[in-house]
């Protein structure tokens, strides 16, 4: 997303997985090249579902410029998700901007999830 407009970012060899739990939508994302606005509205279109429960993965957020990380930030906050699960290619800065509109825990070996 742009301040202007929305642009389709289509990047064939991305994928992610949703699951559709009673609480809303988990949403698994490998490295998010597509844009992570744009595979959450996509798994919200697909699942027709708005309620965003956790997104667990690269958020493609790594020495993003101000205008990205704002864009996003903002994103997510009006979202409204319970939790953030983001790790690989989401740098410190951008999990600490993050961690100011979602609850955002740490991913490691070893985590367990579980969701209904």
């Amino acid at each position: 997303m742009t301040d202007q407009e929305r642009v389709n970012d289509f990047v064939l060899d991305d994928t992610a997985i949703v699951y559709k739990s009673s609480e809303g939508l988990v949403i698994i994302v490998g490295c998010a090249h597509a844009g992570i606005c744009n595979i959450i509205e996509y798994a919200k279109e697909v699942c027709q579902e708005e309620r965003v429960v956790d997104i667990i993965g690269g958020f493609h957020l790594l020495h993003s410029t101000k205008e990205q990380l704002d864009n996003t930030v903002h994103y997510i906050k009006e979202l409204k998700p319970t939790k953030l699960h983001a790790c690989h290619c989401t740098d410190l800065h951008a999990k600490i901007a993050l961690s100011t509109v979602a609850y955002l825990e740490e991913v490691g070996v070893g985590l367990q999830l579980s969701y209904l």
